[in-house]
């Protein structure tokens, strides 16, 4: 087929890595230049041999059209450029970049909640052994409503490592569709 001028390539990759909330807050940060700086290097890694200069580039990914589409939240990036193989081209890199980039943050978060939740624990834990040294009605009392809020603590630290692993293995998922898409 011949390519034409000003053509546009769509594609559309279904995955996890974007599924967390918030989606929608995340696209500014996928709208980023720190982002589409990465969708550059990418492009020029996979196509070392085109010749579109890094302004164009930028140019195509600044106007590109990114939507999440139903309830699997289907990730959607439209590409205007100089062709249709080129638009395909820098859609690909793209899309590489957010997987990495949602993967990353994903990772982020989950270490951040588990750090988060692991530091309650720990001080909570501190907080029950002063109060077992004390051996006051009072300080039971505070000691029987404390470990419960323990045990929700330590619940929600099992759910994070839960949530953590799941993501390792939709990362692994997403790159074994990302080597195929290649």
């Amino acid at each position: 087929r011949t390519p034409r001028p000003g053509a546009t390539s769509e594609i559309s990759i279904t995955g996890g890595c974007w599924r967390t909330e918030p989606n929608y807050s995340r696209m500014a940060d996928w709208q980023s230049d720190g982002v589409l700086t990465r969708a550059v290097r990418r492009f020029r890694s996979d196509n070392p041999t085109w010749a579109i200069s890094d302004e164009t580039l930028m140019h195509d990914l600044r106007r590109a059209d990114i939507r999440l589409i139903g309830p699997e939240s289907t990730l959607s990036i439209t590409i205007r450029s100089e062709t249709e193989e080129c638009s395909i081209a820098i859609a690909n890199a793209y899309a590489k970049v957010l997987v990495e980039f949602s993967q990353e943050e994903n990772r982020r978060r989950c270490d951040q909640a588990a750090s988060n939740a692991h530091r309650s624990v720990d001080l909570m834990k501190r907080h029950m052994a002063e109060l077992a040294q004390r051996n006051d009605s009072a300080a039971r009392s505070e000691f029987n409503a404390l470990t419960n809020v323990l045990y929700n603590l330590m619940v929600e630290e099992e759910n994070v490592r839960r949530e953590t692993d799941r993501l390792e293995n939709e990362t692994l998922r997403v790159r074994r569709f990302a080597e195929r898409v290649e």
